[in-house]
């Protein structure tokens, strides 16, 4: 987890090998209502010099693009939600001795869960949790520029949510996402919402890996400016609760956001800021952000 610092550095890093070696809640904005299928589109994408011994030697950049579909359907008090993606990364390195890159399309864990929902006049909240099982991976038989392309989308996807919900991308790994909570208001004029998980992400893949227990909370706010156009902000944190000691396992975002509803339909736009290490200050030469657009049905 976390090891993406930067995705470029990391393209260049594999490259230079010679062999082969949910989420459910409120990402996408949305007023509290019954059922609700959106989807979301994130991007991201860098460029920067790559160093051998203190010397520029080449150019390296890297592209990553997510593809999420959400939703929840109501049948009574209870909930039922689901998550899916794709994740697309690649990477090309231009150098006086040439050119090379690679691109990869890889599938994300699909996410299923159960939630309990209790409306009051003041707010929607919902507890419950779910699983997301380990369909994500990296080819052990792929070349290297082939990993390093199918790593830049999957850790890349990640980055460019500011590691929420990391379960839904992370490699050989069976999620068990319980408790997760999200209360949401629903004030005529003013948006707030709060919500957090906690996950354990069994390992899967070939050889021993520890378990990983990940716990992230989060905060939004905004205004409704018209009935149909609201703009706001979030703050999330996510905590890696396992793992070495000197290990970084924080991370820090911010996203402001935009939101058009309709009577039946919604449509935003958010910018996903990674604020600390490893993958920030997000606008520095090695942070990383990410630009996402979605719209959806609720009903």
């Amino acid at each position: 987890m976390l090891r993406t610092t930067t995705i470029a550095v990391l393209a260049v890093g594999l490259c230079a090998v010679p062999t082969a070696s949910a989420q459910y809640g409120g990402r996408q904005q949305i007023q509290p209502t019954t059922n609700a299928v959106w989807g979301d589109l994130g991007f991201f994408s860098a460029s920067q010099a790559a160093f051998v011994r203190g010397m520029p030697v080449a150019d390296a950049s890297s592209t990553v693009v997510s593809m999420l579909i959400e939703g929840y359907f109501g049948v009574g008090t209870l909930e039922v939600a689901f998550a899916a993606g794709l994740a697309h990364g690649s990477w090309d390195v231009d150098s006086p001795v040439g050119s090379t890159g690679d691109s990869a399309l890889r599938l994300g864990n699909p996410f299923a869960g159960l939630f309990y929902r209790h409306d009051t006049r003041e707010t929607t909240i919902r507890i419950g949790g779910g699983i997301a099982l380990p369909v994500a991976d990296i080819d052990d038989g792929a070349s290297a520029s082939e990993q390093a392309a199918q790593g830049i989308a999957l850790d890349g996807a990640m980055a460019i949510f500011g590691m929420w919900d990391a379960w839904l991308w992370e490699p050989n790994r069976f999620t068990i996402a319980a408790p997760v909570f999200r209360i949401d208001s629903r004030h005529p004029q003013f948006v707030w919402a709060a919500e957090a998980g906690l996950g354990v992400m069994i390992h899967t893949g070939d050889g021993d890996a520890d378990t990983e227990v990940p716990f992230q909370i989060a905060v939004e706010g905004g205004a409704r400016l018209s009935p149909a156009f609201v703009i706001g902000g979030r703050f999330q944190a996510w905590f890696l609760t396992t793992g070495e000691e000197d290990e970084d396992k924080a991370q820090l975002a911010m996203e402001p956001f935009i939101r058009v509803e309709g009577e039946n339909g919604f449509g935003y736009a958010r910018l996903t800021m990674n604020l600390d290490e490893p993958l920030g200050f997000a606008f520095d030469d090695d942070g990383v952000w990410g630009l996402h657009f979605g719209g959806g049905a609720r009903f």
